[in-house]
């Protein structure tokens, strides 16, 4: 009880001018979270771009067949298709698209 009695006492006995400047302080991070992680203009959004484009590298230049199944389609006769194949899989005539 004691520790959270000193710790109002001392947000209390700061200045306004000090108040003002942690506040400029939040919003400077908050802007700078928003450009993005680490201020080095990698939001969330093109985060997100690069993996898609990384997944779609991988899964088109895959030497291996690969392709994706739905399993959760709406609807059970939709359910477990063939979602896409990559090239190497469309050539050996595999799975239903």
């Amino acid at each position: 009880m004691a520790g959270a009695k000193k710790r109002r006492q001392k947000h209390q006995n700061k200045t306004k001018a000090r108040l003002i400047e942690e506040l400029e302080a939040l919003q400077r991070e908050v802007a700078r979270q928003k450009r993005g992680a680490g201020g080095k203009g990698v939001g969330a959004a093109n985060s997100l771009l690069e993996s898609e484009e990384f997944f779609q590298t991988f899964f088109d230049h895959s030497p291996t067949a690969l392709f994706v199944r739905d399993l959760k389609a709406a609807s059970a006769a939709k359910s477990g298709r063939c979602r896409c194949r990559n090239p190497v899989m469309k050539a050996g005539g595999l799975g239903n698209a």
